[in-house]
């Protein structure tokens, strides 16, 4: 079982509603279809939790906070236009706060211009037999939702498609959702005969 840093409190940074409206995004519907293949497939395991976003022209769009990404619907979208590392804030336009872990996925857009999606998930297996499946790992562990964890999966995320998060979770990164869920879904199906 992944060992969780601490209890969830909510988000760590203050979010700045733009437009209080549901997010109408062309490619919402295929994010919500990967976010219920993710569930099918148990990726993240027994919570649910975990995020999952596509990069947009002037920000990405995220799921929702305590939202489960199997059971997202555009009401349960966000759109990040921006994050501001130094002030902890976001602005936004959504009907709720965005993942608490939005600095991780902006820190993924911001290092990798090559990517379009990214997916956190909270997948034991994978995280338990990173070494084995050679996923580079961030090297100390840090509080979820915060600018620490995302500084750190900076330093290792680099060209990898695939990293585990130390005592937490995984990224899996893709030019588009398909290819960025076949990486989650091979690298569970490899840990899984280990």
């Amino acid at each position: 079982m992944i060992k969780m840093p601490e209890i969830y409190v909510g988000v760590k940074f203050h979010t700045i509603f733009l437009k209080k409206e549901a997010h109408k995004g062309k490619l919402n519907k295929k994010l919500i279809e990967i976010g219920e293949k993710i569930a099918e497939h148990k990726l993240n395991g027994d919570m649910g939790w975990g995020n999952i976003s596509y990069r947009k022209e002037n920000g990405f769009v995220i799921n929702a906070t305590k939202e489960s990404i199997g059971k997202l619907n555009g009401k349960k979208l966000v759109f990040v236009k921006s994050a501001d590392w130094k002030k902890k804030s976001v602005k936004v336009i959504g009907l709720k706060e965005p993942s608490s872990e939005c600095f991780m996925h902006a820190a993924a857009y911001e290092l990798r211009k090559d990517i379009n999606v990214v997916l956190h998930l909270h997948d034991d297996l994978v995280l338990k037999h990173s070494k084995e499946l050679r996923v580079k790992e961030t090297k100390v562990e840090k509080p979820y939702g915060t600018i620490e964890l995302a500084k750190e999966i900076k330093k290792v995320l680099g060209k990898e498609n695939c990293i585990a998060i130390k005592n937490h979770g995984i990224l899996a990164l893709g030019k588009n959702s398909d290819k960025a869920f076949e990486l989650a879904l091979k690298m569970h199906k490899k840990a899984e005969y280990l």
